[in-house]
């Protein structure tokens, strides 16, 4: 499962580089997501 999650994260992020976003934006990213509970996204 891990090596799934790491597959999709590094698509991900190369797939940000091509849109001009830094790493340090979707590092950003990623702990905002981490730091807040769950929503449900409707």
């Amino acid at each position: 499962m891990q090596k799934k999650m790491d597959a999709e994260w590094i698509h991900l992020i190369l797939e940000a580089k091509s849109l001009g976003v830094s790493i340090q934006e979707v590092r950003d990213f990623i702990q905002n997501l981490n730091n807040q509970p769950h929503k449900n996204w409707n």
